[in-house]
């Protein structure tokens, strides 16, 4: 029942995304953001034995959709997940740091597991590219593809497994 209620969240967020394409931003408080989608990983990461860690200093309100930024987070988290699992990291961890950089926030997502390869890190963005076997390569392009709608950017940093928006 909750695998359902977990699927059935990224569904309504999804369509809302592709649904109302001009949606306009309201004002988002990123605690509520955060603790929402640890609401919805939490079975997940219990059952992979994967720790969460949030260092999230204060509370930032941004003018974003709601359903927006969840998507993005949300799939970032996941592909941490993914990465973890599929290389049997040790002490598994997924770190999600907020930074208030006066006129802008940055949100890093990182984890312990073995990165990206070098020669696919180009293509992390691209629709329809995968770095993974059975991905369909719509993850990481949707998460470009919000953030850029919003003035926002996406990076991927360092061995570690950093993801920057």
């Amino acid at each position: 029942a909750s695998d359902n209620q977990r699927i059935s969240k990224i569904i309504q967020s999804l369509r809302s995304i592709f649904m109302e394409p001009e949606r306009s931003a309201e004002r988002v408080h990123l605690r509520e953001v955060f603790e929402s989608i640890h609401e919805i990983v939490r079975p997940e990461l219990k059952r992979r034995q994967i720790a969460l860690q949030m260092n999230q200093y204060e509370d930032v309100v941004i003018n974003i959709s709601s359903s927006e930024i969840h998507q993005v987070l949300l799939n970032l988290i996941n592909n941490a997940v993914d990465s973890l699992v599929s290389s049997k990291s040790a002490n598994p961890i997924i770190t999600i740091d907020l930074q208030n950089l006066g006129e802008a926030i940055q949100i890093a997502i990182s984890d312990n597991g073995p990165g990206v390869p070098e020669p696919l890190i180009p293509q992390l963005f691209v629709l329809l590219s995968s770095t993974k076997e059975t991905g369909m390569g719509l993850g990481l392009w949707l998460c470009k593809y919000i953030l850029e709608r919003r003035d926002g950017s996406i990076a991927y940093t360092g061995k570690i497994g950093r993801a920057h928006v």
